[in-house]
């Protein structure tokens, strides 16, 4: 009942994500509140799950899992949706707020440790067959989001900035100090970010629809 309750709060913030309801005002206040909610609520129902006992993990619904699966989808799809409402800021503005919004998610952290409270299910299963389980195929996954969402936000500011640098220029070349003007956020919450594990948008969206495509 409390995941229930909870994912219902999720839901009236959802309409934030899209876009064709926000096409006259993109970066309103109302939005950006809806956004920032919609990341709380869904960590909630996340830390809801990973305060419950072994005991009471085992014993999960489908409809609790997939609940879980959708909030898990929310945070990276509301997070990016924010960086880009706030990609046409200066660059001295954007650091900070970036920094915010990745603080507030803690996303790799969150979905890690998620995933190690659900693993308790799988026992001492072998990878190989915690990939044929459905409970240990979405660890597995959300493992792996854990490890590209950090290299997904510094592609995704990284063309941002880019096309800021761009607007007082005549020529479409990448600013040399691109890297320079990238947010300190890297140093501080991710490490190298020769460390990161890149994929492209389309395999970033695959990996997100497994969890998206539960609501």
């Amino acid at each position: 009942m409390r995941i229930e309750s909870k994912y219902v709060e999720i839901r009236l913030e959802e309409p934030s994500l899209r876009e064709e309801l926000w096409i006259a005002e993109p970066a309103s206040a109302v939005r950006t509140t809806m956004l920032i909610s919609l990341i709380q609520r869904s960590k909630e129902l996340i830390n809801m799950i990973r305060s419950l006992p072994a005991s009471e993990i085992a014993q999960m619904t489908i409809m609790a899992s997939g609940r879980v699966c959708a909030a898990v989808g929310y945070i990276p799809s509301a997070v990016f949706t924010l960086l880009n409402l706030i990609a046409g800021t200066t660059d001295s503005a954007l650091e900070a707020q970036v920094q915010a919004i990745v603080d507030e998610a803690d996303y790799p952290n969150l979905v890690t440790e998620l995933a190690n409270a659900l693993e308790t299910r799988c026992g001492d299963m072998s990878t190989a067959d915690k990939e044929m389980d459905i409970v240990g195929s979405l660890c597995l996954k959300m493992r792996l989001l854990a490890r590209c969402y950090p290299y997904q936000i510094r592609a995704t500011l990284g063309s941002g900035l880019s096309r800021n640098a761009m607007q007082d220029t005549s020529t479409m070349a990448v600013p040399a100090n691109e890297d320079a003007m990238m947010p300190q956020v890297w140093s501080s919450t991710y490490g190298d970010p020769e460390d990161l594990f890149p994929v492209n948008d389309i395999q970033w969206d695959s990996l997100l629809s497994n969890f998206t495509g539960f609501n």
